[in-house]
């Protein structure tokens, strides 16, 4: 996919979350609710057959990334949310598909998101 191309799906997921999750469109993505809203993108971006599950991924992140840009926030808390995006939607994205496909032991994912979050809040 061209850089062009991908910029197009990104504004037309980022206008459809706008429309639908109500974070996005009031311009209250955090910390605290990134990982609903990644949820909330990856079911938009499953109605995109013709892209593969990596375009998907990278759409889901420019969308996260777009959202946090246009959101009134501070700066500090931009930071701390893109740093959250960069570290950890690849990871989530990646744990949500094997849940979906029935993949998943719940107890290590747990474990795991906890072990992130703690790293996560000492920054």
């Amino acid at each position: 996919m061209s850089s062009d191309d991908f910029l197009v799906y990104v504004e037309e997921v980022y206008n459809t979350a706008n429309d639908t999750i109500s974070d996005i469109s009031t311009g209250s993505i955090n910390a605290e609710n990134i990982f609903l809203i990644i949820t909330q993108l990856m079911l938009i971006v499953e109605s995109y057959p013709e892209l593969n599950g990596v375009q998907k991924q990278d759409i889901v992140i420019g969308v996260l990334k777009m959202a946090v840009a246009k959101s009134p926030i501070e700066d500090d808390e931009r930071m701390i949310v893109n740093i959250i995006i960069d570290r950890t939607a690849p990871i989530v994205i990646r744990q949500i598909i094997r849940a979906s496909r029935g993949e998943l032991d719940l107890n290590k994912v747990v474990g795991c998101f906890k072990s992130i979050w703690r790293k996560i809040k000492c920054c």
